[in-house]
């Protein structure tokens, strides 16, 4: 029979830690597409007002790129940090499981 310890403690952190490393692989794969935006920036191959309004709109891309990487990395950072404290706090509760069954047999 299931006392009120028996919590059910599923294994959110690896599923997380998974979608964590889902974000910094998706940060790679826009970097990449930064760098050649960049390398299009360096060598535009015409000039004139084409090449400054491709220039405007590739640094505006380049930009937005950039962004969204920083911003997957930084989801990346806070939920490994959510990892943790479910870790910790899965922990602490099973340390509290065992104290308090301790406990119950000193007692029984």
């Amino acid at each position: 029979m299931a006392g009120p310890l028996d919590l059910p403690l599923p294994d959110l952190p690896g599923d997380l830690s998974a979608v964590a490393a889902t974000l910094r692989s998706r940060a790679a794969v826009l970097d990449l597409e930064g760098e050649h935006v960049r390398d299009g920036l360096a060598a535009p191959g015409w000039a004139g007002e084409a090449e400054r309004a491709w220039s405007a709109r590739a640094r505006d891309r380049l930009d937005e790129l950039e962004r969204c990487a920083a911003l997957h990395r930084a989801a990346a950072v806070v939920l490994d940090r959510h990892v943790e404290d479910l870790r910790r706090l899965r922990a602490s509760l099973l340390a509290a499981r065992e104290l308090v069954e301790r406990a119950v047999r000193g007692v029984a």
